[in-house]
């Protein structure tokens, strides 16, 4: 018989192993995937109807919720406090440009970047973490694992496009017979690449302003997608999967701004029955393409991977307090939203629960407890806790740190625009022809 005292050694041990057990358990893939511009407004009757079974399937599965945004509405602002889970003032990218002292204005870059982002915050952990095409990723940063930054897609000749430098120097974006035989999918059009700068002009007519409203709205997203597209698969094909893997696709919100007069003619002006006929289906169409690739990269996880979308904003028409009156970009016939989305699913996540109040600020707090990382206690944001079984728990047993900024973090670099950035000139004509700069 035992004694006393040998009991309270054997009750004192069971304690002990229980208070090993963690109630949260790191998922063996979690990818956060950025899909640009995703607004419930469009994706929730298209569920609806059926058109886009893999994003209702995650969404069924899991959890999903309104999505609150940030000030202002600029995607490399936001897409970076959603990776670092800071302020703009603190993450240091503020605009879609930075003007150097008398330098003429340029893109802003990973280089003047203030703070980690979660992949910098994962390195340091020994995670094996991997970024594709992810807004503000250039120059690539050398990190435990890989990038495809997001000036991947222009080409070998741009430096820093990857790490490890050279990495899938093979993979180059569609052609334009790609592009033509990919086109009836989403829309109809006499489209001619050679008509492209005769269209660039407000006062160019009708036919090439569509012409150039095809190019840039349509043919510039869905190169660019397919590429990071492509550029996942491939990942996926080189060994083991990353344990963190960040993918980021701006096309969705890309032909919103493009087309939405098409979907909804009645709140514009000057609308023909014919262009109804041929671009009024593109918004929706692009959205079921990328619910087919999302389903194909989902597929391709392991089985016990866990999932995060997400958008930075809403959408909608450019009317009212978001009507577009500059002439030059009265091509443009979509506005951004407050509001975005997020879907999560996997092990872990509470079925069907309800989240209320989140905000993009609480995806890097979320994203390291997930990982079962320590939260950064000057983070803006918190975790999302009401959308895992473990609710409290999952945060509790990740802990927290200070910050995870360090001395290096703080202090702007400055890439050489001359020598490694040659397509500085065709990422800010493009970032005019969106209307988001002069």
């Amino acid at each position: 018989m035992k004694s006393l005292g040998e009991y309270a050694v054997v009750v004192a041990v069971l304690l002990l192993v229980a208070g090993c057990e963690r109630a949260h358990e790191r998922p063996a893939t979690l990818a956060v995937i950025g899909l640009d511009g995703g607004t419930w407004d469009l994706i929730d009757p298209w569920i609806s109807e059926g058109k886009l079974p893999n994003l209702a399937a995650i969404a069924e599965r899991g959890c999903r919720a309104p999505l609150g945004s940030m000030k202002p509405s600029v995607s490399p602002v936001i897409w970076t406090t959603v990776a670092t889970g800071l302020d703009p003032e603190e993450h240091g990218i503020t605009f879609f440009l930075r003007t150097h002292g008398g330098d003429s204005p340029r893109p802003v870059d990973s280089g003047m970047r203030t703070a980690p982002a979660l992949w910098n915050m994962a390195s340091r952990s020994g995670v094996d973490v991997a970024v594709i095409g992810w807004f503000v990723s250039w120059p690539a940063e050398a990190l435990n694992g890989r990038i495809v930054s997001d000036r991947a897609h222009y080409g070998t000749g741009v430096e820093g496009r990857t790490f490890p430098a050279g990495y899938l120097a093979d993979l180059k974006p569609p052609g334009p017979g790609k592009v033509t035989e990919a086109m009836p999918r989403f829309l109809t059009a006499d489209y001619d690449p050679k008509r492209i700068a005769a269209g660039r002009a407000t006062d160019a007519p009708p036919d090439d302003r569509i012409n150039f409203l095809v190019f840039d709205r349509f043919v510039r997203a869905w190169t660019r997608d397919r590429f990071y597209l492509d550029a996942a698969h491939r990942l996926l094909d080189d060994g083991a999967p990353p344990e963190l893997l960040l993918l980021y696709l701006r096309g969705t919100d890309d032909v919103q701004h493009g087309f939405w007069k098409f979907m909804q003619p009645e709140f514009f002006e000057g609308v023909t029955e014919e262009q109804v006929r041929d671009f009024g289906g593109t918004i929706e169409n692009y959205w079921r393409w990328v619910d087919e690739e999302l389903g194909l990269f989902v597929d391709r996880l392991p089985p016990d991977s866990a999932l995060l979308l997400l958008s930075d904003h809403g959408a909608g028409p450019a009317v009212g307090e978001f009507a577009i009156t500059k002439p030059d970009y009265m091509h443009l016939s979509g506005a951004h939203r407050d509001t975005g989305i997020i879907v999560a699913a996997g092990p872990g996540v509470k079925r069907g629960c309800k989240v209320e109040g989140a905000t993009v600020k609480d995806i890097a707090p979320t994203v390291l407890a997930w990982m079962g990382m320590p939260v950064g206690r000057d983070m803006v944001g918190r975790v999302i806790d009401g959308m895992f079984e473990a609710g409290p728990a999952v945060a509790r047993e990740a802990g927290s740190v200070a910050t995870w900024k360090r001395g290096e973090d703080t202090d702007p670099g400055d890439t050489d625009p001359d020598e490694n950035d040659p397509v500085r000139e065709d990422v800010l004509r493009h970032l005019r022809s969106l209307g988001y700069i002069n």
